[in-house]
């Protein structure tokens, strides 16, 4: 339950982190491959939170889940 928590929690914090980025300019795409913008599904809601919530699993302690942050 902890890990499932703290993958959702990743989810969304990445999520308004990257529509701010794209909101305020920070980051653009140069070359749009499609005429309309994807879906967050993909990347954002999938791998992203996924692969955090094998490095929360399997680090002993604060400082290895940071370095390998």
């Amino acid at each position: 339950m902890e890990i499932l928590f703290f993958g959702s929690l990743v989810a969304v914090l990445f999520v308004v982190y990257d529509s701010f980025g794209n909101f305020f300019g920070y980051w653009t795409d140069l070359i749009t491959i499609a005429p309309f913008t994807p879906n967050f599904f993909g990347d954002i809601f999938t791998v992203v939170p996924l692969i955090s919530m094998l490095i929360y699993q399997y680090t002993s302690s604060w400082r290895s889940f940071i370095l390998v942050s």
